[in-house]
């Protein structure tokens, strides 16, 4: 050939670690897909109750203590609403913010409605890793986040969420949202994440917390705290303007409180029964025939742990512990951990993301000591404050890297010889981003990552 010897270009030979990986993660992702499926039909209830809590509200009825009566039909029937009288509180527990958000499909039916929330919790995941991933430039960092994601399919508290239609990936989603924001270096991100801080604590009132330890970065901030209080104050007047709306929260406030005795057996009138179904065993789409049947052809465990402090003092002390005696201990652990903080980072600002996850992992121990139970769904909260930390490089051998395996490991597998397993998983995850939250660069060994992409950081000293 003329032009002299022929130059050949050696292809770039396969990574097989990370060819490996895909084919695991795809494999784990399709088996958790199929999983989910035969799940979402086996009756998302809770979801039933937070459309039904719309229905009402929309209809201009009040939730939060109502008793399906045969003359309202199938539109407000709700198979554990077994209320006698509106003397007792309803099993509907959302805010009134969030049937709000509901209206626009609250009219459908609700097989159709099982299924766009069974595909919306999906969106929710794959956009919170997206979203986690545009938060650095570290190729390394994203494929660890990818692998996160997609093994947290595998917890059972994905599944308990699945199976029951619950609600708190989109809080999870919120939560995300409002560190993706405040990290920005843009105005507008800070003025959205206000807005979804808002909304976030209009979902779940404690929620509140989140503002103290955030207070330390006010000056920088002052655009998003600006934001989240006109959010506020703009639906705080929405709802003083109307006699319906202000007659909504009262309920809701009451209900929550009276949902409390219940969970603490101090109210006999207020016991847990069985769900009831209609006799004809269907309900807009969902034949509960059939449900049985995908049950026993589909047998799928979903183990759940109710993980509040109240559950294991009795564990432990084989007693109960007060109601009063939960919301001290509640309230010292919390002045003492905020108090801490501020002592810590009193003459040095914290790095904003150490910030975040500190402000967010003190609503989940707010969470903790609920005096509510906390069933296996509520674990989903912790993923994207999980997802979050692994911005703070650290190599696979350092403990605090190590803590957060073990409590996903411990939220995955299900070990019978050791009692609360998933429990002691969120307890890593707590113990691990308390730590990386209030220690600084050098006690870490490693820096808060530099000039993530798409954010303005200051270098660590």
């Amino acid at each position: 050939m003329n032009g002299g010897p022929e130059k050949i270009e050696s292809l770039k030979p396969i990574n097989w670690r990370i060819s490996l990986n895909v084919i695991l993660l795809l494999f784990i992702l399709a088996h958790s897909v199929f999983r989910d499926i035969q799940l979402e039909k086996q009756y998302t209830g809770d979801l039933r109750n937070r459309i039904v809590g719309a229905r009402l509200q929309k209809d201009g009825r009040l939730p939060y203590f109502y008793s399906w009566q045969e003359k309202d039909g199938m539109r407000y029937f709700d198979p554990i609403n077994n209320n006698k009288s509106s003397e007792t509180v309803s099993p509907i527990t959302a805010s009134p913010f969030f049937h709000q958000l509901l209206y626009p499909i609250c009219d459908l039916d609700q097989r159709t409605l099982s299924k766009i929330w069974f595909v919306f919790q999906y969106i929710l995941l794959a956009a919170m890793i997206w979203i986690a991933c545009r938060m650095t430039n570290d190729g390394r960092t994203q494929w660890l986040m990818i692998n996160t994601g997609i093994l947290f399919t595998m917890t059972e508290a994905w599944k308990s969420i699945i199976v029951n239609g619950q609600i708190y990936l989109f809080y999870a989603f919120l939560t995300l949202c409002v560190i993706s924001g405040i990290l920005s270096s843009k105005k507008g991100w800070k003025v959205v994440a206000g807005l979804i801080l808002a909304t976030w604590i209009l979902n779940r009132p404690i929620g509140i917390i989140v503002i103290v330890p955030i207070l330390l970065l006010y000056k920088q901030q002052r655009v998003f705290f600006f934001s989240t209080i006109a959010g506020l104050m703009l639906y705080g007047l929405f709802v003083l303007s109307s006699p319906f709306e202000k007659t909504l929260w009262s309920d809701y406030i009451e209900g929550i409180r009276m949902q409390v005795k219940l969970h603490q057996a101090a109210d006999p009138k207020a016991l847990l029964t069985p769900r009831i179904l209609p006799a004809d065993r269907q309900l807009e789409g969902i034949d509960f025939n059939a449900v049985d049947k995908n049950m026993v052809e589909h047998p799928i465990t979903v183990y759940s742990e109710n993980g509040n402090f109240f559950v294991l003092y009795r564990v432990f002390a084989h007693k109960n512990i007060s109601l009063a005696g939960l919301n001290i201990l509640l309230l010292f652990i919390t002045a003492v951990l905020v108090a801490f903080y501020y002592y810590r980072f009193a003459r040095k600002k914290p790095e904003p993301l150490q910030m975040l996850i500190f402000a967010f992992t003190l609503y989940m121990i707010i969470e903790i000591f609920s005096p509510v139970y906390r069933h296996q769904y509520n674990a989903v909260q912790w993923f994207p404050l999980v997802l979050v930390s692994l911005l703070i490089p650290m190599t696979w051998r350092n403990p605090v890297f190590l803590i957060l395996a073990l409590g996903l490991l411990l939220n995955i597998f299900n070990f019978t010889w050791l009692p609360m397993r998933h429990t002691i998983g969120e307890l890593a995850w707590l113990t691990a981003l308390l730590y990386l939250s209030c220690t600084t660069s050098d006690e870490q060994r490693t820096g808060i990552m530099p000039s993530p992409a798409g954010f303005s950081k200051k270098p660590s000293p």
